[in-house]
């Protein structure tokens, strides 16, 4: 009997070929998934993502394979029986394979949500993994693709076994002299094999760099670009890059020239403060001691609304709210997770790419300046309000830390309400808060309540609220729930109108983030364009719409302008009201934004490039070559402000302050 191809060659090659498989299924369901997103890429777009996936599966198979297939060849070139060690080996593809369709399978609801394939940034609550457990398997549109991966782990270890008694056995041969394979054979083409699946390994033959995560960006359609990627790769990537020393923390630009270009963007000529960065606001008149109510929508993104040209009429509510308040109809969230909302909206400072700002570290145990702290030191009662887990996120230490005196989360409701993980429905947390406030009055103190909503986050759960009118409209659970929220806001709002404190109270409603919806960039804009509503009709007397460019870093400002105080502001908001400002820049795990008031810059780090649209007209018009310096000014900017803020706390500069 004669055999041109080593045994271990051809077991090697046939679980390559098994494994590209599964992982062409996974990304076949992608598409599937994303069908609607799909229709808008040419068809010989998508079959040439389909060509760099493989590319890409082909790069992580082989590093899967090669440790496996050294020991074989090992082995076979010294004729070593493999009954014993090839348990090993098997063992080790089994585990390797088997990881690497997990992450396939968690990896299609990761992209659903953030448009992005999965990265270290799912583990942005390791804190709490209890918490990311109920998320995952409390979500029934999870199973589905976890029914997937346990279907295809349980035809490939099949495979597996099937191919390993096929091995075994053309192996015995080889070595009992049965099957005519000369040693020298053997280990020519075991090597030729082994550099075939270097190159694998590479990706690309050229000398200069492997195969990189830019590779994939091959077309102007995100979607082809990203379905061509394997999550495999880019969780890996992006561990590896967390680990280089040189990625830990932001290396934008020497600090004091970061510092020096934020006072300029400022107007700060000359420090009178121990911060760089902190200004005296002296306005004139009478304070005014209202009550100050943020609330604070989970995933509420401006293009849900109907001002922003969605025909579903999902938040009439919000709707209307806009024409009676100071409605902010440019503003743009600091990141995509809540824990960026609370930060940025309370404390007024950039988060920092792929950090947890409110998790407590050698940097973060200081003060902070912001809104809580301030209102607080002037006899304001602070409350702090969510429905699940007060401790989740770190919110009750950090916001406990710095100016609220009280957390009231999950365990203070009723028992029979909470549903798991996202605890109570918003229109309990409401109620119960205005309970709360209206407690909180009779001490004749006025109050500062910061509420955080979370029915508009999935695992999703619609109450049935039939009996006080609520009769959603739209089609799916996921606008159900919208609907919801947004009939959550419009009970608060009349429970509160009927309270002794209404009149003498301004309500704020901001979105924590956005969320993917109706996305048209690479980077999703609609992640990060919220709603901003201002809503005072015993205060304010003017309704007005404010289309100025603005963040959530400037809520606090903003509010210390109507209110008429005096404070220190050692942030990096600016009172929208009184003050203009040119650019606003957001983060997004490795992604980094910045908007005026008509384009939209963004750098995609994971793949070094970079982009310039006209996000008014919402047009995918890529003109950073006819604008670059535009586009330059923007980058400068948001490189400042993140480079600055790391130096601002690195030098525990951003707490309070007294003139020098």
């Amino acid at each position: 009997m004669k055999s041109i191809i080593p045994s271990q060659v051809r077991f090697i090659a046939n679980i390559y070929l098994s494994g590209l498989l599964i992982f062409t299924a996974f990304r076949f369901t992608l598409l599937v998934v994303n069908w609607t997103t799909s229709l808008e890429v040419p068809t010989g777009i998508l079959v040439k993502a389909f060509l760099m996936g493989w590319r890409f599966d082909t790069t992580i198979s082989c590093y899967i394979l090669a440790l496996p297939f050294l020991c074989f060849n090992l082995l076979s070139w010294f004729q070593i029986k493999m009954e014993r060690p090839s348990k090993w080996i098997f063992f080790l593809l089994f585990i390797l394979y088997i990881l690497s369709f997990f992450i396939c399978a968690a990896d299609i609801p990761y992209f659903e949500h953030f448009l992005t394939r999965i990265t270290i940034a799912v583990f942005a609550w390791k804190s709490d993994p209890m918490f990311m457990f109920k998320i995952a398997f409390a979500d029934l549109y999870n199973y589905p693709f976890l029914a997937l991966f346990v279907f295809l782990t349980i035809l490939f270890i099949k495979t597996l076994i099937r191919f390993r008694r096929r091995f075994l056995f053309q192996y015995s041969h080889e070595i009992t002299g049965k099957v005519n394979m000369s040693r020298t054979k053997n280990i020519v083409i075991s090597v030729l094999a082994m550099g075939i699946l270097f190159l694998g390994i590479r990706g690309r033959i050229e000398s200069k760099s492997p195969i990189q995560w830019g590779t994939a960006y091959f077309s102007n359609y995100h979607f082809a670009n990203e379905l061509g990627l394997n999550p495999v790769f880019t969780y890996m990537r992006s561990y590896l890059n967390s680990m280089d020393p040189d990625n830990i923390g932001i290396h934008f630009m020497d600090d004091t020239l970061a510092v020096r270009t934020v006072q300029r963007y400022y107007g700060i000529t000359h420090a009178k403060f121990d911060s760089p960065i902190a200004r005296s606001i002296q306005p004139k008149g009478d304070e005014l001691k209202a009550n100050v109510v943020i609330v604070l929508m989970e995933s509420m993104s401006m293009t849900k609304m109907g001002l922003d040209g969605n025909t579903e009429n999902m938040t009439p509510v919000l709707d209307s709210l806009t024409k009676r308040s100071l409605f902010f109809s440019n503003i743009f969230s600091a990141g995509i997770h809540t824990f960026n909302g609370v930060y940025g909206t309370l404390f007024s400072l950039p988060s920092l790419m792929n950090q947890h700002p409110l998790q407590f570290n050698d940097n973060n145990l200081q003060p902070f300046t912001g809104i809580g702290r301030t209102l607080a030191d002037r006899d304001y009662q602070t409350v702090f309000f969510c429905t699940h887990d007060v401790e989740f996120d770190n919110n009750s230490g950090f916001l406990k830390a710095n100016g609220f005196k009280e957390a009231i989360g999950e365990s203070d409701y009723n028992s029979k309400e909470v549903y798991k993980p996202t605890g109570v429905p918003d229109d309990i947390m409401l109620e119960y808060a205005v309970s709360k406030l209206s407690e909180l009055h009779k001490n004749n103190k006025p109050f500062f309540a910061a509420m955080l909503t979370g029915s508009d986050h999935g695992p999703y759960h619609l109450p049935d609220r039939s009996s006080e009118g609520f009769k959603p409209h739209t089609g799916t659970l996921e606008k159900k729930v919208v609907e919801y929220a947004d009939w959550s806001i419009g009970k608060f709002l009349r429970l509160a109108a009927k309270q002794d404190w209404f009149n003498n109270t301004l309500f704020v409603f901001v979105a924590d983030h956005g969320a993917p919806f109706r996305n048209y960039y690479e980077m999703p804009l609609s992640f990060h364009r919220v709603p901003l509503i201002m809503y005072a009709p015993g205060i304010l007397k003017k309704d007005t719409i404010i289309d100025r460019v603005g963040g959530q870093l400037d809520i606090y400002p903003t509010i210390m302008g109507l209110l008429n105080m005096k404070y220190i502001n050692n942030t990096l908001g600016i009172d929208l009201l009184h003050d203009k400002r040119d650019f606003i820049c957001f983060s997004a795990n490795d992604k980094l934004g910045c908007v005026n008031d008509s384009l939209f810059w963004f750098k995609l780090f994971s793949s070094d490039r970079e982009y310039l649209y006209p996000y008014k007209t919402r047009q995918s018009v890529q003109l950073i070559d006819k604008y670059r310096a535009q586009a330059d000014s923007m980058k400068l900017f948001s490189k400042a402000m993140l480079q600055a803020t790391q130096w601002l706390i690195l030098n525990k500069k951003v707490g309070p302050q007294t003139p020098h």
